[in-house]
């Protein structure tokens, strides 16, 4: 990414978080 804070702190800013991801996941399987 060409970014110099951690994995974490880019996951977050991107919308990665798990909860999204499980969210994400939800919808999409009903």
């Amino acid at each position: 990414f060409g970014e110099s804070a951690p994995a974490g702190e880019l996951f977050k800013h991107f919308g990665f978080t798990v909860e999204n991801i499980l969210n994400t996941a939800n919808e999409l399987l009903g």
